[in-house]
């Protein structure tokens, strides 16, 4: 997933004329900064989402990061940012069935796309 909330830490933190010692970030400081930066929203709001855990890594949609600067035959420049999407059906597992598999077996996501490559499922 794509990770664009910025390294902007000190939004998070308490204000500093505060009088009030606090442990952790003031709520309303971390939802004003979220709310102030579209790509951090994005981000925020899908992760808080009930879209669940993917199946697999095969089912699972990807954002770079980064934006490449590609130069055409022609000496043509064009900026890009890849968005990957599955070829196969997204399929998520919700509720404690992933609990259980991810206590079970940690290295699960990881091995299925191992073995799916080396059986040549690629699609």
């Amino acid at each position: 997933m794509r990770s664009n909330s910025l390294i902007l830490f000190i939004a998070v933190k308490p204000e500093p004329h505060w009088a009030v010692p606090q442990g952790q970030s003031a709520h309303d400081t971390f939802w004003d900064y979220v709310s102030l930066q579209p790509e951090t929203l994005h981000n925020v709001m899908w992760a808080m989402s009930d879209r669940g855990l993917p199946r697999s890594y095969r089912t699972m949609e990807g954002f770079g990061i980064h934006t490449f600067r590609l130069i055409n035959a022609q000496g043509k420049a064009t900026f890009v940012r890849f968005h990957w999407k599955p070829w196969q059906a997204k399929r998520l597992w919700f509720g404690t069935s992933r609990k259980k598999l991810t206590g079970r077996d940690p290295d699960f996501h990881r091995r299925d796309l191992w073995e799916a490559i080396e059986a040549g499922r690629l699609s």
